[in-house]
């Protein structure tokens, strides 16, 4: 990736190595989903990253969110605490290919708007809250697209 000034690296560092914390800002949406959160996890899926991409939805600044977990494997990636949030769609899958995984999560969403990230991203605090409002007042776009940054070491 190439980062095209100074002015875009204020706002998040894609060359940290430090792990995400959650803030002490309360995210947490009592209400509908505004937005859907999608994410592929397969055997290999490694459930630290897991817990870490979940770390970095719970540090939104936009808590209107709702994620989808599609999975092919029996394998818990959240304990059940966690899976009883009412935010989180744990669905178990027999997919053929990351395509059809990420298509069921889609019609399981309860949103427009859907964000796929692949569980080792890490997203900066403003990104659902900047992509629901870009999508909102352009009424036009099709898709709108920001940086992440993976972390850890991932097993394809």
């Amino acid at each position: 990736m190439q980062i095209n000034s100074k002015r875009e690296m204020r706002h998040f560092n894609f060359f940290s190595t430090s792990i995400n914390k959650l803030t002490k800002r309360k995210s947490k949406n009592d209400g509908a989903p505004l937005v859907s959160v999608v994410t592929v996890c397969n055997e290999k899926s490694n459930s630290e990253f897991i817990l870490e991409m979940l770390k970095s939805l719970q540090n939104q600044t936009f808590p209107y969110w709702e994620w989808i977990i599609v999975t092919n494997t029996k394998k818990v990636f959240l304990d059940n605490k966690l899976l009883k949030n009412n935010q989180i769609k744990l669905i178990k899958s027999k997919y053929n290919s990351v395509q059809d995984a990420k298509l069921t999560g889609i019609k399981e969403s309860s949103t427009d708007l859907i964000f796929y990230f692949e569980e080792n991203d890490l997203i900066d605090k403003t990104l659902l809250e900047c992509g629901y409002f870009s999508m909102l007042l352009n009424k036009e776009a099709d898709f709108a697209y920001s940086y992440t940054v993976e972390f850890g070491k991932k097993i394809d």
